[in-house]
């Protein structure tokens, strides 16, 4: 089963916080061909910087990390300015930053919302024109056989008994 881009991401930045397989950890974030989003979800910049900033032991490859790093957010900035238009206007001011990342997201969820919304609404609408519209069923007397109740006389019989004692 294939892992996921954010799986993997998580998973390396993970060795580095707990210092396992450094080298390794560092290469294959490296060799990774995903968004910067996924990098910045799983923080692995804020890793680079706090943790591995003055420590010579794997800096080339510390240092290359952190020129991918910048490269994608270059990437993504020049993508979001040129390609895609904001929908609303406070997401035109905002810095490349958690910020920008969070109207990117909540402008993604937005639409991925009103999409399943449509999708409901007329598979709503399919289901209710499938459906026949039933009318209560009149019941049919015609079968039952209709007796009428005989009628005891209950006052006459408790005098007579009480009149023989």
């Amino acid at each position: 089963k294939r892992s996921s881009d954010y799986s993997d991401v998580r998973k390396y930045t993970d060795y580095l916080i707990q210092g396992i397989r450094k080298p390794f950890a560092l290469q294959s974030l490296l060799t990774m061909n995903c968004s910067i989003h996924v990098f910045a979800s799983c923080q692995t910049e804020e890793v680079l910087y706090r943790m591995y900033t003055n420590v010579s032991e794997h800096q080339d490859l510390v240092d290359r990390l952190k020129e991918k790093l910048a490269t994608l957010r270059k990437q993504e900035t020049h993508r979001l300015e040129n390609y895609e238009k904001p929908i609303d206007a406070d997401s035109a001011h905002v810095p490349l930053e958690s910020a920008s990342i969070h109207v990117y997201k909540r402008q993604q969820e937005e639409k991925n919302q009103m999409e399943f919304n449509k999708l409901f609404s007329d598979a709503l609408g399919a289901t209710r024109s499938t459906q026949l519209e039933s009318k209560p069923m009149r019941v049919d007397y015609s079968k039952y056989k209709i007796t009428k109740r005989a009628k005891k006389n209950s006052t006459s019989s408790s005098s007579s008994s009480s009149s023989s004692s």
